[in-house]
C-alpha cells in the first residue's frame, strides 16, 4: 500500500515521456502533450532519460 499524494503520471505516461524526449522533443513539449508541468517530468524521470542522445 502506498501512502501520500497520488502520482500525476502513470507508468505508461512516464514511458511515453522518455520516448518523446529520446525522439527529440523538449521536456516542455512532452509535458504539454502529457498535460503536466515540465517540473513534474524532471522529478518523475531519471536524469539519464532526459538527455536526447
Amino acid at each position: 500500500m502506498r501512502f501520500g499524494r497520488p502520482l500525476k503520471l502513470t507508468a505508461d505516461q512516464r514511458a511515453l515521456a522518455v520516448r518523446l524526449i529520446a525522439e527529440g522533443k523538449s521536456v516542455r513539449e512532452a509535458a504539454g502533450l502529457l498535460n503536466c508541468h515540465p517540473a513534474t517530468l524532471y522529478r518523475a524521470l531519471p536524469v539519464a532519460d532526459l538527455s536526447p542522445d
